[in-house]
């Protein structure tokens, strides 16, 4: 009897916890901000994956309205919206 193994390589992605959080570290910083201004301007566009969590208000569009709304969190003005759709 002959016993054939098949391995598939499985790649796993941590999901950020919060919009905006688009460094993953828990939290809205700065380097949040400087992550949205780089994909809006081009330079260096977010992944699909992180994508939906740079849309802070939900409308479709990731624009400079949602990088307001990361610099009102980081200065502690409004809260961040909470990840309505993780199941986690």
């Amino acid at each position: 009897m002959t016993l054939i193994l098949f391995l598939a390589s499985t790649t796993l992605f941590a999901l950020p916890p919060q919009l905006g959080d688009l460094d993953e570290d828990g939290q809205a910083t700065v380097l949040d901000i400087v992550r949205l201004l780089n994909h809006i301007k081009g330079t260096v566009p977010l992944s699909a994956s992180l994508q939906p969590f740079a849309d802070i208000n939900q409308d479709g569009f990731i624009t400079e309205l949602d990088a307001k709304r990361i610099s009102d969190a980081v200065l502690g003005i409004t809260p961040l919206p909470p990840v309505l759709w993780r199941e986690c």
